[in-house]
């Protein structure tokens, strides 16, 4: 585990991959079914610890709050490794903490940080994955005002600027490409 992870200063903390770092196959691996993420985070969460799970078909990530002494990500990591069937420590994970967890997961929101620039599924599946942990009861103040207020920026992001009129998912823009190249 990397030391500033175990650091008890960091009140948000947020492991995973994404099409970024991770090969398909390995994504694959990763996958948490939307049924099954609210337990999985609450496996996650222990005594005074948040967790939610997102998990797409581009990303696996795991946030948590008041991981403390570290114990918190420590299981993460291990879970993460676990799925993908590897040695803790050889998956091609980021890690980020407080601002940059919050700033990472409100680029996620706004589509930013997608395959396809302003996606729009990600949005639901934030809210989705936020409800998951909300009903599994591993969620706290600190996690539910995160993830609201990143819900509120992806639907501001959307509304005020011209992300929303670019194609949503991979598929729309092969199709748009489709048509521009060969036509009707």
């Amino acid at each position: 585990m990397s030391e500033h992870l175990a650091d008890s200063n960091k009140l948000i903390v947020v492991v995973g991959t994404s099409h970024r770092r991770a090969d398909l196959a390995l994504r694959e691996r990763l996958h948490v079914a939307p049924e099954t993420a609210g337990a999985f985070a609450r496996e996650l969460a222990d005594a005074g610890c948040e967790a939610v799970v997102l998990s797409t078909c581009n990303r696996t990530e795991i946030y948590l709050s008041g991981a403390g002494d570290g114990h918190a990500v420590s299981r993460a990591l291990a879970a993460l490794a676990e799925r993908a069937g590897v040695a803790d420590g050889e998956l091609p994970l980021y890690e980020y903490d407080d601002d940059a967890a919050a700033l990472h997961l409100f680029r996620v929101a706004a589509g930013l940080d997608s395959v396809v620039l302003g996606e729009t599924q990600i949005l639901g599946q934030i809210r989705d994955a936020h409800a998951a942990a909300r009903a599994a009861g591993s969620t706290g103040p600190v996690l539910n005002r995160l993830f609201s207020q990143a819900l509120h920026a992806g639907r501001k992001v959307r509304s005020q600027t011209g992300l929303s009129e670019l194609a949503s998912s991979v598929p729309a823009a092969a199709a748009e490409l489709s048509a521009r190249v060969l036509g009707d």
